[in-house]
């Protein structure tokens, strides 16, 4: 994942961080997310909310 964020970043499509930070951060965040849509009692709804909220992270980081 971080040399995907790694090439992004070189072509100009995501802000400048650290890419191996944000790599384990994004991975650490999706594996405990995971574990908690599996554990709601309707986990098509919390997938749902995962998708807005992830996806509102991710813009965050484009230029």
């Amino acid at each position: 994942m971080a040399q995907g964020l790694v090439e992004l970043q070189e072509a100009g499509r995501l802000r400048a961080f650290d890419a191996v930070a944000m790599a384990h951060l994004i991975n650490g965040a999706m594996g405990d997310t995971g574990i908690w849509v599996v554990a709601q009692d309707d986990p098509q709804q919390a997938a749902e909310r995962v998708k807005g909220a992830l996806r509102c992270l991710l813009e965050g980081l484009q230029c």
